[in-house]
């Protein structure tokens, strides 16, 4: 290494996501940059591009629901997902996707080699590969029993794919850092706990442990790292919920690299506020907090929180009125709050000890949290029916995500409502108990439907997109949000039949606001809405791509102890 005493200057610069656009599938990797370091893709409303020496952000066509960016090792071409398939696409905007080849659940990373091939990681079912010219994929590496696979990246020489290991569903934060020989099927841990490796031409492996990006000096020939990992980069961007083992950066062969902040989760600090027809606003005396989840109790005078901050992630309960809250949840990581029909329970989607369940505790906490739920998958909680009956919930595979319930009077049974290759979340059950409401990518993006639950009819009720819908107390309206701002409504009744008016835009919450919709008052005319704090712009949360041009000059400075 270089004695000099200057240490290199920090070349670096941010590229914004266009106004109201945020990483999109923000559970697989959300930034890719191309070997030359000369483009990045990131996932949003389609698969875009910017080139380095532009400030124009394009499109590639036909990309709408496309996921999990891959470059080909010359940079001139993009591997994704997109509907049931692995495509390729043409960087220079010449031509639409083909078709590489067919894969049945949404990858967990791919990677595309110098050999021709794309490397996916696909879970517990191990790791594929297929040629980039078009094939069926086959299977690669074979897991143990209990092991999930994310992001596999073929080491120098050919012998040796690494790849990141968890040993649980959503597990993902204890994962390991391994690589697999493609000649004994010998297994070695390259690093205890982190995720989403790349190898570095200059010597050093990179990986993410919770946010923060790190980077160790490795032998490539020996399989070995031959110092201490140094901290690099706090404040990277990993997968929402923790469903897949993907973090948002990386590098390219010079070692430039490219990362983006965690703003993409739909985390940040917010206040809560009620907002009503007229735009009037009541805040709620909550005080500022990093939320994902607010959801207001039967008789909307409490209001159950999920906060993601230094303490963990926890459910929290507080008053509408009232400054205050108290912590519900006291191990593990907690997500997806929902009350019970009558306010006395809290039902919760839980991770210990590596295994996600469904929960419940009393909302006053007058007794500890006990399970209520478990299988072999992640569930997270949506709604609970008018008459206490039935807990409804997301099914989260590692390629999909179904809707399902559990009766909570007598045997815990369930029952699976939506098994399909799409994505279907966020059901809501309807007043009457008769039909459900959820948002599904069917179509190649994410539309509004509902289901009448007895004879699996369906209809789309929203126009153009929609997600996070809410089914009203009273049965009378759905609202849902589309874009990154808009909240529509829609009318609807459920008796004789089902029928549904035209959505109609309610609520605009931009204006300087970003807000998001929480929840909805029981007769839907006052929403609850996620406002932003003391950052009014949101600027250190806005969604972004911060590229590091000397970053391989700076990992080697910091190795050299300078």
């Amino acid at each position: 290494s270089q004695n000099n005493a200057t240490s290199p200057p920090d070349l670096r610069f941010e590229i914004m996501l266009p106004e109201g656009q945020n990483f999109g599938a923000n559970y697989n990797r959300v930034v890719a940059i191309a070997p030359d370091g000369r483009t990045i893709a990131f996932p949003s409303q389609g698969m875009m591009l910017r080139s380095l020496d532009s400030t124009e952000i394009r499109l590639i066509p036909e990309t709408q629901s496309a996921r999990s960016p891959a470059f080909s090792s010359d940079s001139r071409q993009l591997a994704f997902f997109d509907s049931g398939h692995i495509k390729r696409a043409s960087i220079d905007g010449s031509g639409v996707p083909v078709i590489v080849g067919p894969l049945d659940q949404r990858p967990m990373g791919m990677h595309w080699a110098d050999d021709g091939s794309i490397y996916i990681g696909r879970a517990n079912h191990g790791i594929w590969r297929v040629p980039a010219s078009g094939g069926q994929p086959e299977l690669f590496v074979e897991l143990k029993e209990g092991e999930f696979a994310h992001g596999p990246e073929l080491l120098p020489g050919g012998e040796w794919v690494m790849f990141s290991v968890a040993r649980g569903v959503r597990a993902w934060v204890d994962g390991s850092i391994e690589a697999q020989s493609l000649k004994t099927n010998e297994r070695r841990v390259l690093v205890q706990r982190g995720r989403d490796a790349r190898y570095m031409k200059s010597g050093f492996l990179t990986y993410v442990q919770d946010n923060t990006l790190f980077a160790v000096p490795f032998d490539a020939e020996t399989l070995t790292t031959t110092g201490a990992s140094q901290a690099m980069e706090t404040n990277v961007h990993t997968s929402a919920e923790d469903e897949t083992g993907a973090a948002g950066y990386d590098v390219s062969d010079d070692g430039m690299l490219a990362f983006a902040n965690p703003a993409g989760t739909g985390v940040r600090t917010v206040g809560l506020a009620f907002l009503d027809k007229n735009r009037s606003e009541q805040r709620l005396p909550l005080g500022p907090r990093r939320l994902a989840a607010a959801r207001l109790s039967p008789d909307e005078k409490r209001v159950a929180l999920q906060v993601n901050d230094l303490e963990g992630t926890h459910i929290w309960i507080g008053a509408v009125d009232r400054e205050g809250v108290q912590r519900l949840t006291t191990t593990g990581r907690n997500t997806s709050p929902v009350w019970s029909h009558d306010g006395l329970h809290i039902y919760f989607a839980s991770v210990r000890d590596g295994v996600n369940d469904i929960w419940r505790r009393p909302a006053d906490l007058s007794a500890p949290a006990e399970k209520l739920l478990a299988t072999d998958g992640a569930e997270l909680p949506t709604s609970v029916s008018a008459d206490g009956q039935w807990l409804y919930f997301s099914r989260m595979s590692p390629g999909n995500s179904d809707l399902a319930r559990v009766a909570l009077v007598g045997e815990p049974k369930v029952e699976v409502l939506i098994d399909t290759r799409a994505d279907e979340l966020d059901g809501r059950v309807s007043a009457d108990g008769r039909f459900f409401c959820f948002q599904s990518n069917e179509t190649g993006r994410w539309d509004i439907h509902v289901m009448e639950i007895a004879t699996g009819r369906r209809w789309m009720i929203s126009a153009v997109e929609g997600y996070r819908p809410i089914w009203s107390r009273d049965g009378r309206r759905i609202t849902y949000m589309a874009g990154s701002a808009s909240v529509y409504r829609v009318e609807v009744q459920t008796d004789p039949d089902f029928a549904a008016d035209e959505p109609i835009l309610a609520f605009d919450l931009d204006g300087g606001r970003g807000g998001q919709e929480m929840d909805i008052s029981r007769d839907g005319e006052r929403i609850l809405v996620a406002h932003n704090a003391a950052d009014e712009n949101q600027t250190e949360t806005r969604p972004r791509v911060t590229i590091v041009m000397n970053w391989a000059d700076k990992i080697a400075e910091r190795v050299a102890g300078r």
